[in-house]
């Protein structure tokens, strides 16, 4: 999102030089197949830049500058009553040392399932901490334990007709990600647990009520669970 907010993934300009990315070893948020294609392959391969490093810091030492600016931010925040989304965005970027952006439904996109239509998996994602790209020839990516030192192609299928390739790239789109939403237990706790602590102002943006659809179903849910509890009681204790 900031690389193409910052106008840096637009395809009628030059490529960029060497991008360098820094992230801790969290291989849910970071260190993936998804993240390595979209930054070593994706960018390289649509000439957004000639090259990409992306360098996870060793594990014990992975306190980095987006620690301090989390930090930053609690000092703003963790004294302030905040009942709203936007009461939340106005208060971070009333720090100095931190812009708050929001990230929007339209933000987000299934790069997942359109990149295994172009790219194979590399199988040893968490033995590295550097993986660099860099040349549209192979997609290559070199990856090391300190200093690069092996290769591996990434494109899929490896033997493909580059003009029908590029062709395939230029159409190429992700698709935008369905918001799963709230489960319906925590619509219910919302409403019934937390609303009366909010401002009135404030109550049906925060707390709404769910519905009477999702209200029975949460009631029967628990009716269950606990008629469920009740038996598997009485079979332990033989009553």
């Amino acid at each position: 999102k900031n690389l193409h907010d910052s106008g840096l993934l637009d395809p009628t300009k030059a490529p960029g030089g060497h991008l360098v990315a820094a992230f801790d070893n969290c291989p849910g948020q970071n260190k993936n197949n998804y993240v390595l294609k979209l930054l070593c392959a994706w960018l390289v391969e649509k000439r957004f830049f000639l090259k990409v490093s992306v360098v996870f810091l060793v594990k014990g030492h992975t306190k980095n500058p987006c620690d301090h600016l989390f930090n930053a931010l609690k000092r703003v925040y963790r004294a302030q009553n905040i009942e709203t989304f936007q009461d939340l965005m106005v208060i971070l970027n009333k720090s100095d040392d931190v812009v708050a952006v929001e990230a929007k439904p339209e933000d987000f996109h299934d790069w997942a399932t359109m990149f295994k239509e172009v790219y194979a998996d590399f199988p040893a994602v968490l033995k590295y901490h550097i993986f660099e790209s860099e040349g549209i020839e192979d997609v290559s990516m070199q990856v090391g334990d300190g200093h690069a030192n092996e290769w591996t192609n990434l494109k899929f299928p490896k033997a493909e007709d580059e003009q029908l390739r590029a062709e395939r790239l230029l159409l190429l789109q992700p698709s935008l990600l369905t918001p799963p939403g709230l489960k319906e237990i925590k619509m219910v706790e919302l409403y019934t647990k937390f609303r009366g602590f909010l401002k009135k102002e404030n109550q049906d943006k925060t707390c709404p009520y769910p519905g009477d659809d999702v209200m029975a179903r949460v009631t029967e849910t628990k009716r269950v669970k606990r008629a469920s509890k009740k038996r598997k009681q009485v079979e332990i204790t033989g009553g």
